[in-house]
């Protein structure tokens, strides 16, 4: 019987709310050098994405699941985010800057599954 707690709801939500702003940010960086989005929309998107990678991780941590082997993503994103805003704002200067944010992503969601393993399995669990 799944556990309907807060918590539970909390994480569940968390890894929503990442993968959803996940999303955001790629489609930001997609829109930025056809001028659909500003400077501002992209650093915001890379702030929100890093601010819900944190929630993220708390929320795990309540249930004593790390995601170490994750944690540079945020910065790793931030990062590459930087080094596009710095290059030439056409399609082709986005997409040669494109892999240093899609490798930590890969990784996040890589690095993601065996956590949401591991919240399975805390799930299946029965409360006492």
């Amino acid at each position: 019987m799944r556990s309907e707690s807060p918590a539970t709801r909390a994480v569940d939500s968390s890894v929503t709310r990442l993968l959803t702003l996940t999303k955001q940010l790629l489609s930001v960086l997609n829109d930025w050098p056809e001028d659909n989005r500003t400077e501002e929309d992209v650093r915001k998107a890379s702030q929100d994405f890093h601010d819900g990678f944190i929630v993220a991780v708390k929320c795990f941590g309540q249930f004593n699941i790390s995601l170490q082997g994750i944690l540079s993503v945020p910065n790793e994103v931030s990062d590459g985010v930087e080094v596009i805003l710095a290059g030439e704002r056409t399609r082709a200067g986005v997409d040669a800057n494109f892999e240093i944010i899609r490798s930590p992503l890969r990784s996040l969601l890589n690095g993601l599954r065996p956590s949401v393993g591991a919240w399975d399995e805390i799930l299946l669990v029965p409360w006492i």
